[in-house]
């Protein structure tokens, strides 16, 4: 079927990007082909910002991963994954947060899904 590569654009740089958009397709695909070679989210900074766009790794469309929007970022929750063992390795308690909001939120689709 192919890949997938999500890409999150935090709205703060919006004007900024329609300025040129050209940019911002090229900042994209640099940021897609990266995080393809490293295997972990990369940042495409259009107009000298960071941390605006994040792209992740592809994921084949058969995988299975989880991302959890929260406190500005975006998380990858996919073990053994690399952002994962980065978490796990440097931020365990904030990634044990993460994954209690995650439950919470199932639990609640799932008690939605039921009425």
């Amino acid at each position: 079927m192919g890949y997938m590569s999500p890409v999150i654009i935090h709205l703060d740089i919006l004007a900024e990007l329609k300025k040129d958009e050209g940019m911002l397709c090229n900042d994209i695909a640099d940021a897609v082909n990266s995080s393809s070679s490293n295997n972990k989210s990369m940042d495409a900074s259009p107009s000298g910002y960071c941390n605006y766009i994040n792209v992740f790794p592809p994921r084949h469309t058969s995988d299975h991963s989880l991302y959890l929007m929260s406190g500005g970022s975006v998380t990858e929750l996919r073990p053994h994954g690399p952002d994962w063992d980065n978490m796990v390795k440097n931020q365990p308690e904030l990634l044990g947060n993460m994954l209690e909001d995650a439950e919470r939120m199932i639990k609640m689709c799932k008690k939605s899904l039921k009425k």
